[in-house]
């Protein structure tokens, strides 16, 4: 028998990430960054203006993930590890 593709592997949008923070602080998104990284879990840290009084806040961010059972697999690592997430999926 040829290798069949796993059909019951839930596809999540093309663009989902887990969100472990946001922070107003840079260095605080690039140490919990590198935090991250000791664990083997890439992230990656973007700046966005929220505008108005809000100002600039540091996101960072895990993904993106193109199936649920991997960003399930990834999303349980980081509760292991004691850091929150939570999955966002950009406009």
């Amino acid at each position: 028998h040829p290798a069949k593709k796993d059909d019951n592997i839930k596809q999540v949008s093309k663009r989902s990430f887990l969100q472990t923070g946001a922070f107003k602080d840079a260095s605080q998104a690039e140490e919990q960054r590198a935090q991250l990284a000791l664990m083997g879990i890439k992230a990656d840290v973007q700046s966005i203006d929220l505008g108005g009084n809000k100002g600039v806040f540091h996101r960072v961010r895990v993904g993106p993930f193109t199936n649920e059972a991997q960003l399930k697999k990834t999303q349980s690592a980081l509760r292991g590890n004691n850091v929150d997430s939570n999955i966002v999926t950009p406009n």
